[in-house]
Parts: C-alpha cells; structure tokens; sequence
C-alpha cells in the first residue's frame, strides 16, 4: 500500500508511515474519506447555487429589454 500523505511504499495492514508518522488506520481513513465527501458535496451544492443565481439574474435581464 501506498502512504496517502508521502507516497511511500508500506507493507499492506501499517498503522503509521515510517516517514512521514502518518495515522493510516482504518478508522483515521474513514474520517478522512468522509471529510473528503462532505467537501465536495458541499463545493458541488455552492456550484448549483450560485449557476442558479447567475441564470436568474441573465433571464432577468432579458425579460426586461
């Protein structure tokens, strides 16, 4: 396995990482993974809002030319 942080090769099943003393254990990878998730959902969800002000606010403009 490979080190998320470093990229160092780890014997597969290693806690931390020898070089950068990286927590790799499962339930530190999980949180990871979901802060990760949540993140992009948020990012993605700030993306829809704000295309959909922007459409708005053009199709407000043409209506009123």
């Amino acid at each position: 396995m490979r080190c998320p942080h470093c990229g160092q090769t780890l014997p597969n099943g290693t806690q931390e990482c020898d070089r950068c003393h990286a927590d790799l254990s499962p339930a530190t990878r999980r949180k990871e993974l979901l802060v990760s998730v949540l993140v992009a959902l948020i990012a993605i969800a700030c993306i829809a809002a704000l295309t959909y002000v922007v459409l708005e606010w053009h199709e407000a403009q043409l209506m009123s030319l």
